[in-house]
């Protein structure tokens, strides 16, 4: 037959143990829970950088908006695999001014950017 005492002790002992995994558990979850609450801050940064640095076509079409609205007839737009070339050449200074302050005012990740008298080369690399 077995001791009462043993079984009580047994029980104590293994509920002791019970609570100490708990509580250990319970601080492995809130960090857990602070590492899961930093990604996802650092997550919804990227995909805010995905949508404004990844789409091609969106970058041209603003980039020829701003063209067409700082009154530049000729324009040189390359395309390359991870970035968008602009040339502009024979530009007046107020041409210039425009572009120069809505190209800034813009979301663009620029990777070069160019500024001479008369021309301009920029380049915007696209993630």
């Amino acid at each position: 037959m077995i001791n009462p005492i043993f079984l009580i002790f047994s029980s104590i002992f293994i509920l002791a143990i019970s609570l100490f995994d708990i509580s250990s558990e319970k601080e492995n979850y809130k960090i857990k829970k602070e590492d899961f609450q930093n990604f996802k801050v650092v997550a919804l940064k990227y995909s805010k950088y995905q949508t404004n640095y990844s789409n091609k076509e969106k970058i041209i079409k603003s980039i020829e908006q701003i063209i067409v609205s700082s009154q530049i007839s000729k324009s040189n737009i390359l395309q390359k695999h991870t970035s968008v070339v602009v040339k502009l050449n024979n530009l007046k200074t107020i041409q210039i001014h425009k572009f120069v302050n809505k190209i800034l005012n813009k979301r663009f990740n620029i990777t070069k950017f160019e500024i001479n008298t008369n021309n301009i080369i920029l380049e915007i690399g696209i993630i």
